[in-house]
């Protein structure tokens, strides 16, 4: 009876398997990813890895149900370093094109050799839709 109880037990936990949830799967180059604030991700380059990371986020959009003057900005600013682990900083805002030291929507950087755009595609939650939800930026790096 225990030998049983000790095969079922086993084939059970072995045949448990891991959903992969969009946490698992690592970001690639290419595509879009999400990335929080003071979070780092790590993309696989072909010339070595690729470390972002999320150190800044200016909110100045127009809340949800409210009627500005102004539409505002989303700007924000991402670590990023290659093989070499010099860092660079790349700042990016969505909606103004005058804000100064900040390239609207996409910016060129140079990493492992290679030159490629980092765009910023989003950024999360909107003013006024939910205050407690974590801020976070979806970015896409790509070759140029």
């Amino acid at each position: 009876m225990k030998r049983t109880f000790l095969v079922l037990l086993v084939g059970g936990l072995l045949a448990c398997k891991k959903t992969a949830g969009p946490a698992d799967s690592a970001p690639a180059i290419g595509q879009p990813f999400e990335l929080g604030l003071q979070k780092a991700a790590t993309l696989s380059g072909s010339g070595g890895p690729i470390s972002l990371t999320l150190t800044e986020v200016h909110e100045a959009r127009c809340p949800s149900g409210m009627q500005c003057i102004w539409a505002g900005y989303a700007a924000v600013a991402v670590q990023l370093s290659d093989a070499t682990g010099i860092p660079q900083t790349a700042r990016i805002s969505l909606l103004n094109k005058y804000l100064p030291t900040y390239t609207l929507d996409s910016v060129s950087v140079e990493l492992n050799q290679k030159t490629y755009w980092l765009r910023l595609l989003e950024v999360t939650p909107y003013p006024g839709t939910n205050g407690g939800q974590l801020t976070t930026a979806k970015l896409r790096l790509r070759p140029a």
